[in-house]
């Protein structure tokens, strides 16, 4: 059975590799990584990893907006009302 230090780790590891992807901001993750850090610093790993898994989630989705955004771009492109249509989508989602 795995400690709670080790699913930590696990987590981070996983949530690494989405972060790696590269392109997005993933702001929504590094709030919570901070918000996970101060409860790691003061011991609360229950909450820690609670933290880390939201983080994890948020990249995840945060990647599959960014990279479905992406694949609608290329098919716009070739559309000027939809290119616009996309255009404003993508500056509400910023």
């Amino acid at each position: 059975m795995e400690t709670l230090i080790e699913v930590i780790e696990k987590e981070l590891e996983e949530l690494e590799e989405i972060m790696k992807s590269g392109g997005y901001g993933f702001n929504y993750a590094k709030d919570l990584l901070r918000k996970a850090k101060k409860h790691c610093e003061a011991e609360d790993l229950d909450k820690c990893l609670d933290y880390i898994r939201k983080a994890r989630e948020g990249a995840e989705r945060e990647r599959r907006i960014a990279s479905s955004l992406e694949e609608l771009r290329s098919v716009v492109r070739r559309d000027l009302l939809l290119k616009r249509l996309y255009e404003e989508v993508v500056s509400r989602v910023r």
